[in-house]
C-alpha cells in the first residue's frame, strides 16, 4: 500500500551523444509503502522515448525494477528493451490478408 509520495510520474528529456550504451537517469523519488508480505512489492516501470529530427517522438524501450527493500539512496540499474520494429508492408499485408 502506497502511504506517502506519487505512484506515477514523468521525468525530463535526456541527450545521448552516441558515446556510451547507456544514460545516467538522475531522478529522485521519495515513496513510502506499507506491506504485510512481499507478494505484490513495486516495481519501476520505466518507458524511453525517442524522438527523430522532426520532432516525432517514439517508445524506444521498456524497462523493470524492483523498487528497494530498505530506505535510503539506491543505485539501480534498470535494463531495458526495446520493441522488434515491424516491416511498414508486411503489417499492411497481413491486416488485408488476415493473417
Amino acid at each position: 500500500m502506497l502511504l506517502s509520495g506519487k505512484d506515477s510520474g514523468e521525468t525530463y528529456e535526456e541527450i545521448k551523444d552516441g558515446s556510451d550504451e547507456f544514460i545516467i537517469w538522475d531522478h529522485p523519488f521519495d515513496m513510502h509503502f506499507k506491506t504485510k508480505t512481499m507478494r505484490g512489492w513495486p516495481k519501476f516501470f520505466v518507458e524511453v522515448w525517442q524522438v527523430d529530427d522532426e520532432n516525432r517522438y517514439s517508445i524506444a524501450g521498456y524497462g523493470i525494477a524492483i523498487v528497494p527493500f530498505t530506505p535510503g539512496q539506491h543505485n539501480i540499474q534498470v535494463k531495458c528493451w526495446r520493441p522488434k520494429p515491424l516491416d511498414f508492408w508486411k503489417s499492411i499485408s497481413a491486416k488485408i490478408l488476415g493473417i
